[in-house]
């Protein structure tokens, strides 16, 4: 039970973390309004779009206390879309923690009583880090998008940052 509330902790964090600069990254690329005209300010890419709704999504899967099996099928047909931007590590990442999944649910043993073997429990594990390893990827990939992108993106991304700044769902801070 001590490490319950930090796993929370941890789960809110990344998820609101992911959140926030997803809508960031949606802001930077187009997907979001212009305030004044009502304007949409650009289109995006299928890939770069999922790669953008992946973040949140694998946040809460991967750092949430419970990993339902079914969260995995939840995962897979937006990692593919990801990948054809030509960048295949992310998807690759989902695929092979889904095709571990089976392994721990259900148990080998069909017995949940005595709890997980050592295999199990490593299988487990894998699949776990697996999952923060594709997050990982996906937030660091998309702070550097938001951060280099080209010119055009950069001046949006800095009227985006004020929106967001102004928006009354975020309050006056950014």
């Amino acid at each position: 039970t001590a490490v319950l509330p930090w796993s929370r902790l941890v789960f809110t964090g990344a998820v609101g973390i992911s959140v926030f600069v997803a809508s960031w990254a949606a802001a930077c690329f187009g997907l979001l309004s212009d305030k004044t005209t009502g304007a949409k300010t650009g289109g995006i890419p299928i890939a770069r779009l999922a790669r953008i709704l992946l973040l949140p999504l694998l946040a809460f899967i991967a750092f949430n206390q419970v990993l339902s099996p079914q969260y995995m099928i939840w995962l897979v047909p937006v990692a593919a879309l990801t990948s054809f931007e030509g960048i295949h590590g992310p998807a690759l990442m989902v695929a092979i923690a889904t095709m571990l999944t089976p392994i721990i649910y259900p148990s080998l043993h069909g017995d949940y009583n005595s709890g997980l073997d050592l295999f199990e429990t490593i299988v487990l594990l894998l699949r776990d880090l697996i999952l923060i390893a594709a997050w990982a990827w996906l937030f660091q990939e998309t702070l550097r998008k938001i951060r280099f992108g080209n010119k055009s993106q950069t001046s949006r991304c800095s009227s985006a940052s004020n929106a967001l700044a102004s928006s009354p769902y975020c309050g006056n801070e950014l």
